[in-house]
């Protein structure tokens, strides 16, 4: 019985989402200057949030859904997500990345439910994002409080992720799992893979402890 929680971007993609989207949409180079500028700059989330916004703004969740089918992931998804079910664990993704990927990952592979940055919508088209995003730091709180609800010890949840966007998440649970990650996350984790190229390279992590 646990949780087992999935960052989405490099983790289980092997894209960025929001660099992705702006990609496809023809805005991908004022996406990357945007991280860019949030990386010097260090502005908060919001305004981060707000940028992106009006960069995506005018896309339809039509445009989104016909781009999915080339988003690049990691193999094994569905596999690792029907292991974890059948040992009692459930699979559940937690993004700052954009929410709608999340939602369609969630209805093709299984999982059981996803947190994101979630779309203001004009009908099917995006016009800004909904103030209650997961943020870096709310990975953690997240956790935590899907533990309470569900009533299950964090100590018995998985965090897999690939960066120290990540560690909130990772120091909410009992075992923590980076792949493919950045370097220096191994010291901040229970178990590294890298290079990890199959989801399912974690079920041995998680079957020894079930």
């Amino acid at each position: 019985m646990g949780i087992a929680f999935f960052d989405m971007d490099l983790t289980l993609t092997r894209a960025i989402t929001n660099i992705f989207l702006a990609d496809a949409i023809g805005r991908g180079a004022d996406v990357q200057q945007l991280e860019e500028d949030w990386q010097r700059l260090g502005f908060s989330e919001a305004e981060y949030k707000r940028r992106f916004a009006a960069i995506i703004e005018g896309t339809t969740l039509d445009q989104i859904e016909s781009m999915f089918p080339f988003l690049p992931l990691i193999d094994g998804i569905a596999d690792t997500v029907q292991e974890l079910a059948g040992i009692g664990v459930s699979s559940e993704i937690v993004t700052v990345g954009t929410g709608y990927f999340a939602e369609l990952l969630v209805r093709k592979y299984g999982f059981d439910r996803c947190a994101g940055s979630d779309f203001t919508l004009d009908g099917r088209t995006v016009i800004g994002f909904e103030p209650n995003y997961i943020t870096i730091e709310g990975k953690g709180d997240y956790v935590r409080r899907r533990c309470e609800q569900e009533g299950i010890d964090p100590a018995t949840c998985y965090a897999i992720g690939d960066s120290f966007s990540d560690r909130y998440m990772f120091r909410a649970v009992g075992t923590s799992i980076a792949i493919n990650h950045s370097e220096g996350l191994e010291d901040e984790v229970t178990h590294a893979i890298k290079p990890c190229r199959d989801l399912r390279e974690i079920l041995p992590l998680v079957l020894d402890r079930n």
